[in-house]
């Protein structure tokens, strides 16, 4: 929470999107939509979504999404001069007992366009994450019916020297996405100063002919720090629990198998005539899928961050249980004091409502990722909506 404080608010704007003529808000690391129904604030949390998808979850822009191909000769020049100073600031933490972790170091204007540049050409890609998310084909459709010139979108984040400000600007419409982005002059980027020895043993810059090969890996290394810097922090995960969770949950089962590959950009054909999900009904499917069963298990248990909800709110616990056949996950709900327990289907609509949210609070969401919940009051007594609230804020 204090990271994210120091490194400013992130304002987003929006115009003629969706059913908003305009609106504007300061995302912070708690933040509550509230106002009447059918006002946007739905289509501003999956915007919010779909940015942080491709900015820093499965679509990631890093070093492996980089390739600059021949660099300028006015890039090639400033990245070797870059590469000399880390090359001296590590040499000079060499006998260093006390390392920092970081080191700042100043960008040149004609690195940080390059990377402007391939930043502003992933617009389509945004588009169509925008497009998928809300389960529309083009992300032009969202644009509030009756305005030509589409949805504008812009992100700023806020710092104490506005000089610094880094903006987004996003333009939808039916022709495309675009995409473009405001670097301030003398940008600065922290490094790994452990990495940046590591990188530059790899640097001979008295071999010319080496010498455009290296620089291009340098910029692969400088993509990762550079990339954060300007996105963050949108570069962090995120995941969204939509509404209904409740019949979600009950149905999952049912359903899954035959919409999740139904999902826009997830290889539907033409002639199905099975209907479409969403991209975050469907993402969250697959999610629930692999619950306490991850595609990349980690090594060390994380701390279960839901376990406040189970014993101030649900009195009990939500359990997921492997199918033994086929390796499918059963969702149980234990009160306290029962020695067996029921299946979710069978519990309060309260249980219901919350066991994705302790569920991803236990096995998916870390620290410092952004869970993004619609309609955390639903199915709550009035009191309940307080805990939870309390609960989520700590």
């Amino acid at each position: 929470m204090n990271g994210l404080s120091e490194q400013g608010a992130l304002q987003l704007r929006v115009e003629d999107f969706g059913p908003i003529i305009e609106a504007q808000v300061d995302l912070r690391p708690l933040t509550v939509f509230v106002g009447p129904s059918n006002t946007g604030k739905s289509y501003l949390a999956i915007l919010i979504y779909a940015l942080h998808r491709l900015f820093g979850g499965d679509l990631a822009l890093g070093r492996r999404n980089i390739y600059f191909g021949y660099p300028q000769r006015n890039t090639l020049k400033q990245v070797v001069s870059v590469v000399k100073d880390l090359r001296e600031a590590a040499q000079s933490f060499a006998d260093n007992e006390q390392l920092p972790d970081n080191l700042s170091i100043d960008l040149p204007a004609s690195i940080a366009e390059a990377f402007r540049l391939r930043l502003d050409s992933r617009g389509d890609d945004l588009g169509r994450e925008i497009g998928r998310c809300f389960g529309v084909d083009q992300a032009g459709a969202l644009t509030r019916k009756g305005q030509k010139h589409g949805a504008r979108i812009v992100l700023h984040r806020l710092t104490p020297n506005a000089s610094k400000d880094i903006t987004h600007k996003i333009n939808l419409t039916a022709k495309g996405t675009e995409l473009r982005t405001t670097v301030p002059a003398g940008m600065e980027i922290e490094v790994d100063i452990r990495e940046t020895q590591r990188i530059s043993t790899y640097f001979d810059l008295q071999s010319p002919e080496r010498t455009e090969f290296l620089v291009r890996r340098a910029m692969e290394y400088l993509a990762g720090p550079t990339l954060s810097r300007l996105l963050r922090p949108l570069d962090i995960p995120a995941y969204y629990l939509p509404a209904d969770r409740t019949g979600v949950m009950h149905a999952h089962s049912v359903v899954v198998s035959a919409l999740i590959g139904n999902a826009p950009m997830a290889g539907l054909r033409p002639d199905s005539r099975t209907p479409m999900l969403s991209g975050v009904l469907a993402d969250f499917l697959e999610q629930l899928i692999q619950i306490d069963h991850p595609r990349y298990p980690r090594r060390k248990r994380r701390r279960n961050l839901g376990a406040g909800i189970e014993s101030e709110i649900l009195r009990g616990s939500v359990r997921v249980e492997q199918s033994a056949t086929i390796n499918y996950p059963h969702f149980t709900y234990r009160p306290d004091g029962w020695e067996r327990g029921l299946p979710l289907m069978n519990a309060s609509s309260m249980v219901s409502e919350l066991a994705p949210v302790v569920l991803y609070l236990r096995h998916s969401v870390v620290p410092g990722n952004v869970l993004i919940i619609e309609e955390p009051e639903s199915h709550l007594h009035p009191a309940m909506q307080v805990e939870f609230t309390r609960q989520i804020a700590i």
